[in-house]
C-alpha cells in the first residue's frame, strides 16, 4: 500500500550513491539505516551491480552470495516494497547471454547491432537483444517471472529499452518493435509497479 501523498509514490534506489558499486551489506546498511529513522518511503530499489553480467539476469553475482530473494523479503519485512534494476532487453559482449546465443542479437545486414559501449560500468560493447525472436521473449518473461514470483520483487526499473528497437526490420518500423517490447514487459510483469527508463 502506497503512502498517501497525491498520487506520488517516494523511494530509494542504490545508484545515485553507489552506482554499480553495491554489495548485499551495503543494501542491507542503508535499508536498516531507513528503517531506524523512519523515514516514509514506498519503494527501496537495487540498482545495477547485483548481475553477473548485463544480460544474464537469473542469479547475482559473487557480492550477493545468498542471491536476491532474502534481500526481497528483508526490504517487504520493513514495510517497502522491494525493486530490482534491470536492462531487459541488453547484453554486453561478456555476457553469457552474449556468448552462448549469437542468434538473440539484434542484426542488420551487416552483423549485430551495437547498442553502445559502456567501459566504465560495464565490460565494453553491449547490443540489443531481439524481441522478435520467440526464444528471447520466453527468456524476458523467463526473467521477469523469476524477480517477481521466485525472488518477490514488487518493482522492476527496467532500463536501456532502446536496445530492443534499434533498427528496424521484418518489415516493422523501431516504433513497431518498441510497441511489442513494451506489451511482453508488462504482460510478463503483471500488476507489478514497472519504471521504464
Amino acid at each position: 500500500q502506497l503512502v498517501e501523498r497525491r498520487g506520488m509514490a517516494f523511494g530509494w534506489t542504490s545508484w545515485y550513491n553507489y552506482y554499480n558499486e553495491i554489495d548485499a551489506g551495503i543494501i542491507r546498511k542503508n535499508l536498516q539505516a531507513f528503517t531506524e529513522r523512519g523515514i516514509p518511503i514506498d519503494l527501496f530499489q537495487i540498482d545495477d551491480g547485483w548481475q553477473p553480467a548485463v544480460g544474464d539476469w537469473l542469479g547475482s553475482n559473487d557480492r550477493f552470495p545468498d542471491g536476491m530473494a532474502p534481500l526481497a523479503r528483508e526490504i517487504r519485512a520493513a514495510g517497502y516494497i522491494p525493486g530490482l534494476w534491470i536492462a531487459p532487453f541488453t547484453a554486453e559482449e561478456s555476457s553469457e547471454v552474449c556468448r552462448n546465443h549469437a542468434d538473440w542479437i539484434v542484426r542488420d545486414e551487416h552483423g549485430p547491432v551495437r547498442a553502445g559501449y559502456n567501459p566504465q560500468y560495464w565490460s565494453g560493447n553491449f547490443y540489443g537483444l531481439d524481441v522478435l525472436n520467440p526464444e528471447v521473449q520466453e527468456y524476458v518473461r523467463l526473467v521477469i517471472h523469476r524477480i517477481t514470483r521466485n525472488w518477490g520483487f514488487g518493482l522492476i526499473k527496467a532500463d536501456f529499452l532502446y536496445s530492443a528497437a534499434l533498427v528496424p526490420r521484418k518489415g516493422l518500423s523501431r516504433g513497431a518493435i518498441m510497441h511489442r517490447a513494451m506489451r511482453l514487459l508488462r504482460e510478463a510483469a503483471g500488476d507489478i509497479f514497472l519504471v521504464i527508463d
